[in-house]
């Protein structure tokens, strides 16, 4: 759950839309793996996945910007709910 809702802070946050699970969420509440460089691998690797535990798409993959989804989607709400799958 939000700390804050719009209606509090009259703030808009941003959205995210993951073309994997179907499920909105605030742009940059993500999952962050850091894999560390060893022998094989000299750079290390940075992965940033969707925040649903059961979803592990990455991001710069699967996230779309809501504003764009919504667009081709009118039918959805402006304000997209966590947790609610949105299937286009």
């Amino acid at each position: 759950m939000l700390p804050f809702t719009r209606r509090q802070t009259g703030i808009e946050l941003p959205w995210t839309w993951c073309a994997r699970c179907h499920r909105a969420y605030i742009t940059g509440n993500a999952r962050v793996v850091q894999f560390s460089s060893d022998a094989l691998h000299p750079h290390p690797v940075r992965m940033v996945l969707c925040p649903y535990y059961d979803c592990n798409s990455s991001t710069r993959r699967h996230g779309w910007d809501w504003r764009s989804f919504q667009r081709q989607h009118p039918q959805y709400p402006y304000f997209p709910t966590t947790d609610v799958i949105y299937q286009d």
